[in-house]
């Protein structure tokens, strides 16, 4: 089974008013059968397949289930960053939104790259994208940041990507640095409450996410949390 990545991601840089968000994701609604036998259907709603957003119109890629044209593995990974991404969780309000869900193996940061591009080319806004990202297992996680620009001479759209990607075993190096060597024995469990070589009583887990998310907030990886 692949490895999920979860991601937020948080859009900036839409006029007051602008239904570009709205445009780039139409969603859908729809009811389902109730687990229940007897209950009433449960309404939904959810954003279309990712293969057919308005910002995939145009590129330059389809695939089928034949496998005449490209298939839909390969499509995902040159398209999206990922063989399949899902889209569990949006808001859209002035000046931006976000969207949150998970992807396999791989952060989409392609799908990041082709949203800045689809937003700018629609509003000729600069457009500001940033998605955190973290592996199920912290194999690794990062912050990508986006920025798009659009240039009314030339007509076209030119996006800048940086990344700051951290490799899980950083993040091992920083535990152990508060915990101590007690962390690569077999039977250590990092949700109980352990005693750091500073003499505090912390769950290596709970400081792990401190750590993480510290690093989302401010880019700076260490471990003064």
């Amino acid at each position: 089974m692949a490895n999920h990545v979860y991601f937020n991601i948080t859009i900036e840089g839409l006029d007051e008013g602008c239904k570009a968000l709205e445009k780039a994701f139409p969603i859908i609604e729809g009811e389902r059968p109730h687990w229940q036998e007897g209950e009433p259907p449960i309404t939904y709603k959810e954003i279309i397949e990712v293969d057919k957003l308005p910002m995939y119109e145009n590129c330059g890629q389809e695939y089928d289930e034949d496998g005449s044209q490209t298939n839909w593995y390969d499509w995902g990974c040159t398209n999206v960053g990922a063989k399949w991404i899902s889209l569990e969780d949006w808001e859209f309000y002035d000046h931006g939104g976000y969207i949150s869900g998970h992807s396999a193996w791989s952060h989409p940061y392609p799908f990041c790259e082709r949203l800045a591009k689809y937003l700018s080319e629609t509003t000729h806004n600069p457009i500001s994208i940033t998605m955190t990202y973290e592996d199920e297992f912290r194999n690794f996680f990062g912050v990508d940041s986006f920025y798009s620009t659009w240039n009314d001479l030339e007509g076209e759209c030119l996006v800048d990507h940086e990344e700051n990607y951290i490799d899980g075993s950083e993040l091992t190096d920083i535990v152990r640095e508060k915990f101590g060597e007690q962390i690569d024995d077999e039977d250590f469990d990092w949700w109980d409450l352990v005693e750091t070589v500073d003499g505090d009583e912390r769950s290596a887990s709970e400081f792990s996410d401190d750590v993480v998310y510290n690093f989302f907030e401010t880019g700076e990886l260490n471990d003064t949390v």
